[in-house]
């Protein structure tokens, strides 16, 4: 259910258009909150980790405490059961709201496949990402996906 209300949030800030941009006041946690979105999606460094505690405390740098320890357990996984990683995600767009310490950001994403020399767009998704802020630091507390695969 919040999620819904999120989502229509958003979706009212999008029809709106630049409704974040128009409060001049918070313009930098706009920057800080574009450059946390971007590093979630679009930085794989995590695949370097040779430990569980070096994966964690990357993703401690983007993610709050409890997405972290999900993120860490879902993720290392990967890593007891290696598979080839062949993707690359893109953040294409966003448009957030910011309401004290907490913010919303949706943002329109690119998914391409980087197993062949010309990588290629296999699909274009949108991310929902809710955000806190302590200490002047905003970190991702929830995201959800939603991608529409190209045939």
């Amino acid at each position: 259910m919040v999620t819904r209300i999120v989502l229509v949030l958003l979706v009212v800030l999008l029809v709106l258009g630049g409704i974040g941009e128009t409060f001049s006041s918070i313009g930098n946690h706009l920057t800080q909150i574009e450059q946390v979105i971007r590093w979630a999606v679009e930085d794989d460094s995590w695949l370097n980790a040779t430990t569980e505690q070096e994966l964690q405390a990357y993703f401690l740098r983007t993610f709050t405490s409890d997405m972290t320890n999900e993120l860490t357990e879902a993720t290392w996984m990967h890593f007891e059961n290696p598979t080839a990683f062949m993707h690359q995600a893109k953040v294409v767009k966003t448009k957030t709201m910011v309401l004290s310490q907490t913010a919303y950001t949706i943002a329109s994403l690119e998914l391409y496949n980087v197993s062949e020399n010309q990588p290629q767009l296999e699909a274009m998704g949108t991310g929902l990402f809710h955000l806190t802020s302590k200490s002047g630091r905003w970190k991702i507390h929830k995201m959800e996906f939603d991608w529409e695969y190209i045939k």
